[in-house]
């Protein structure tokens, strides 16, 4: 695992928002998998990155 979530410690993060410093998993974005382009930080709103990008 390269980064665990933030607020999933056992999950892998597979975003990071870049604004807040944090990685998430999918679990924590208002995306979904379908539409990974919409992923928003749960905190701030901003865009997602992926987390391989960070």
């Amino acid at each position: 695992m390269k980064h665990p979530c933030k607020y999933h410690p056992g999950t892998e993060a597979l975003w990071y928002c870049a604004y807040d410093g944090l990685y998430l998993c999918q679990q924590c974005v208002d995306g979904d998998e379908d539409h990974r382009m919409e992923a928003r930080c749960l905190l701030c709103n901003h865009d997602l990155l992926p987390a391989v990008q960070s």
